[in-house]
């Protein structure tokens, strides 16, 4: 993919895990990519459906979350660590995840 490609295609996900935060899991993704400055032609070649986005959202706060407990040197408090953000996580992304499984569009 090219340089340009992907970073269009991150700030998407970037933009799309704001809005899916702030505003919930129904945001239009035509909003989504009036706010990242990029076309719905663009959105659609990276995620043929919500529930596409909404998989690499998480899948993207996920690697976060790993990479911020690389970072804690301290086995306890690393895991410790791990715990409270997996449990927001999954509070936070629960519904879209559970919508992304039950309705693809």
């Amino acid at each position: 993919m090219r340089k340009d490609a992907q970073e269009r295609r991150a700030r998407l996900i970037a933009v799309a895990a704001d809005m899916f935060e702030q505003q919930g899991y129904d945001v239009p993704l035509e909003t989504i990519a009036e706010r990242a400055a990029i076309g719905r032609g663009t959105l659609y070649r990276n995620f043929r459906d919500r529930s596409m986005l909404v998989i690499e959202v998480a899948r993207r706060r996920l690697d976060e979350l790993i990479a911020q407990v690389d970072l804690i040197t301290d086995d306890g408090a690393a895991f410790r660590f791990f715990l409270v953000r997996i449990g927001l996580l999954s509070a936070l992304h629960a519904s879209g995840l559970r919508r992304a499984q039950v309705d693809p569009s």
